[in-house]
């Protein structure tokens, strides 16, 4: 099923009495029509003006002004929302009957943002920084049928074994590790490898290397030293049997590899094609600070982007950009197929300096 809204989640940081607002842009508006569709000649991306819809629903601080609150989706083929307070008090806002129920709480609240993943019609979240301290760090929500939402409890799973690992608790490196480049043990990047009841959840780390998590026995295993070549979710495109996501090389950088064939060797980039920065001129004072990539189907994308623009020291204005785009298999006039990437339609959305995003995927 194809992703018809990109979910984006507003948050004010002024004295807003509801700083939660939820906007739901119709996807097809980031991407041209057969007629008028480029090329992928590689063209500049034409960079265009529009606005936020209508918020669809609001939420409040969870108890005062200090709260908090997780948002998360349940995935592709579900039109629902998971919102977690700082509490661990859970809710699901279903975004097509725009209506609002209670659900189990977490065992344990997760240091924002936590990793996020829907498998099988469950819902799996873990901590950046995994903990073994009694945390409970790595929990699922099996949630069934929209029927069924909320008749089962979240379970506790065990976190990765390299929480075990010697001086992980006192954040020390591994031997030979250069930590100033990327935290050791955070977790960069993750995939869903495999379909149904044989599904794993591969997380990968700069220090540690890969690990898999058979959602089937709730074991992990690891994979091998190697990190994947992924920065944040990277995802599995059936039509091209290969995984696609934003580069651990860098976020302008939208790659695809083949993670499931990597045994002692790391996985390798198969194809890498840049982004133009979504359209945006990028300077010292025009930066961005959070990239997000959601997959809508049929080999089409949605990258995100938050960008600040500064005058002198004083931050003026943020805005999020978001582009459509779509990979293709295309014959190389012989017996090869080859891939290639289609940048669609760049949209800037202004915000003002005191407000920030989440793409909700």
């Amino acid at each position: 099923m194809n992703r018809r809204f990109l979910h984006v989640l507003v948050k004010d940081f002024t004295n807003h009495p509801c700083p939660y607002a939820l906007h739901s842009i119709n996807a097809s508006g980031l991407f041209y029509p057969a007629a008028v569709r480029p090329n992928g000649s590689g063209e500049g991306t034409k960079l265009e003006e529009d606005y936020l819809p209508d918020r669809t629903v609001s939420f409040h601080h969870p108890s005062g002004s200090g709260g908090s609150m997780q948002f998360m989706s349940l995935g592709q083929s579900n039109n629902a929302i998971i919102g977690v307070d700082n509490e661990c008090r859970t809710i699901l806002y279903n975004t097509e009957w725009h209506s609002i129920r209670t659900m189990p709480s977490m065992h344990g609240c997760k240091w924002s943002p936590p990793v996020s993943l829907a498998v099988n019609n469950s819902l799996y979240v873990m901590e950046l920084y995994p903990r073994q301290d009694g945390h409970v760090s790595f929990e699922v929500l099996a949630y069934g049928s929209q029927h069924a939402y909320g008749s089962q409890p979240w379970r506790s799973l065990p976190p990765p074994p390299y929480v075990h690992y010697q001086g992980y608790e006192k954040d020390e490196a591994p031997p030979g590790y250069d930590i100033s480049v990327e935290h050791p043990y955070k977790i960069t990047a993750t995939a869903v490898v495999g379909g149904g009841s044989g599904s794993s959840i591969w997380i990968s780390t700069a220090g540690v290397g890969t690990f898999a998590f058979d959602t089937a026995n709730d074991t992990w295993t690891k994979r091998g030293d190697w990190a994947l070549p992924f920065r944040g979710n990277a995802e599995y495109v059936a039509e091209h049997g290969l995984w696609f996501g934003l580069s651990s090389q860098g976020d302008d950088l939208f790659c695809a590899s083949d993670i499931a064939a990597a045994s002692v060797s790391p996985p390798v980039v198969l194809d890498a094609w840049g982004l133009d920065h979504l359209g945006v001129t990028t300077s010292r004072k025009c930066y961005h600070s959070k990239s997000y990539l959601v997959y809508l189907g049929n080999g089409r994308f949605c990258v995100g982007r938050l960008f600040h623009v500064e005058e002198g020291d004083t931050e003026t204005e943020r805005f999020v950009v978001l582009m459509g785009v779509e990979v293709e298999e295309r014959s190389d006039g012989g017996d090869s197929r080859v891939l290639r990437m289609i940048k669609h339609r760049s949209k800037r959305y202004r915000l003002s300096a005191y407000m920030t995003i989440n793409l909700v995927a």
